[in-house]
């Protein structure tokens, strides 16, 4: 049989080649290696602890700033404050044709100390009949509630009014008046003076020795009581904080305010009023102060009562639902708020007159000490007793020399134009 070559089947299956995986060999890890992945898995960390922080810190302080908690800490920061400085400005214009005064504007400053010693001065201006007018009021109250007070521009405003007034119909009364302006109020003008309860009651000599010290220590007692309160600042504020009254919420509007911080519309809480005002009644109550009336009525002619009223939510209503738009404005730190400031527009149209408050506070305080050259009221008193003696003694030789010149030398010192003292007596009560 002739050799025939082998045939391979078709149909058979393919042969099978198996090819091996890649065989991956594991790098070394070196210990530097190891530590930047500590390293950054720390990092990881840390960023997701701030992020976590952040988001919480973000949320605490929206909600420590919320209208509800803003009010809540400013009010309670400013009733707890030991020392505050107001300043601003009162001012009104007035709406009728016909009325002689005209844009009226009062400055206020005012500094307390942690003593609760407080120092104001109170700048009024205003226009006349056109003429521009000033009158300043200096006051100091220190420690012991001895109290300080000056005046200045009174002589010069009383005396235009009194001319304007006046007019050339009644000159003799103006020159008349004007003689009483220039020797009594001249006498106030441009000094400190103290006022001293203590002192003025020494000068009252209707009472003997054993009234003068029975009046002082029931004024003794009173000013214990003020001090006592003056020192529970914190304790208002925790009452304030149980019966938070003020309401407020963010301001929109485009009114222009002075004070540093947002602003915000002012709204108050009756029912909460009314429960804060009887809780401080019955804070103040609890000091004693029926006691230093009690001792006032040791004294013939005096019945003095010491009643406390509870407060009723309906009048607080009839004040809460008639207030002016307020706004305030507050400063926020991050956890804290600061009230800086008041915003009020006053009158309208139906009133005739319209106007504003605007005030400022912070805690930057001048120093507040009793002035070093004030002089005792009593002082005062006697100078002005002298120069009412003089002007009335001036006024009856003026009318003597108008209506009857022929009796002005017998009556009359031409010299001094007063009454001679022997006739004094006589003229007293003189309708010349």
């Amino acid at each position: 049989m002739d050799n025939i070559p082998e045939q391979k089947n078709d149909n058979s299956a393919p042969e099978t080649v198996q090819e091996s995986a890649p065989v991956v060999t594991p790098k070394e890890v070196t210990p530097e290696a190891a530590k930047k992945s500590k390293k950054g898995l720390l990092v990881g960390c840390a960023v997701g602890a701030v992020a976590l922080a952040g988001v919480g810190f973000g949320v605490t302080y929206a909600i420590s700033n919320s209208p509800e908690n803003v009010a809540l800490s400013a009010v309670a920061d400013f009733i707890s404050s030991r020392t505050m400085a107001v300043n601003g400005t009162i001012s009104l214009e007035t709406k009728s044709s016909t009325s002689p005064v005209k844009d009226i504007t009062l400055t206020l400053k005012s500094d307390q100390n942690s003593a609760k010693e407080v120092s104001t001065t109170a700048i009024l201006k205003f226009s006349y009949s056109g003429k521009n007018l000033e009158i300043t009021l200096g006051s100091v109250v220190i420690e012991d509630y001895t109290l300080y007070v000056r005046v200045d521009g009174l002589k010069d405003a009383i005396g235009e009014l009194i001319k304007t007034t006046g007019g050339t119909v009644y000159e003799e009364a103006v020159e008349l008046y004007e003689d009483l302006i220039n020797n009594v109020i001249g006498q106030v003008e441009g000094n400190w003076w103290k006022i001293s309860v203590p002192e003025l009651i020494d000068e009252i000599s209707e009472l003997d020795t054993s009234s003068k010290k029975e009046i002082k220590e029931a004024y003794n007692c009173i000013v214990d009581v003020a001090k006592k309160a003056t020192n529970k600042n914190d304790d208002y504020a925790n009452i304030y904080k149980d019966n938070a009254f003020v309401v407020l919420k963010k301001y929109e509007g485009d009114m222009k305010v002075s004070g540093k911080g947002t602003a915000y519309t002012l709204s108050l809480d009756a029912e909460k009023l009314t429960s804060f005002a009887n809780k401080m009644t019955d804070e103040l109550d609890s000091l004693g102060l029926e006691s230093c009336v009690e001792k006032l009525n040791n004294f013939d002619g005096v019945s003095a009562n010491y009643t406390v009223e509870e407060v009723k939510k309906e009048d607080m209503e009839k004040i809460t639902n008639n207030l002016p738009e307020i706004i305030v404005t507050v400063d926020s730190g991050l956890f804290s708020h600061t009230l800086t400031g008041v915003f009020m527009a006053i009158g309208d149209e139906s009133t005739g007159y319209t106007g504003k408050v605007d005030l400022t506070f912070n805690k930057d305080i001048a120093k507040v000490a009793a002035p070093a050259e004030a002089k005792p009221v009593t002082e005062l008193y006697d100078n002005i007793s002298t120069a009412i003696e003089e002007w009335k003694s001036t006024s009856i030789c003026k009318a003597i020399k108008t209506q009857s010149p022929a009796y002005y030398n017998t009556y009359c010192d031409s010299k001094t134009n007063k009454v001679k003292p022997e006739y004094k007596k006589m003229l007293e009560g003189s309708d010349l």
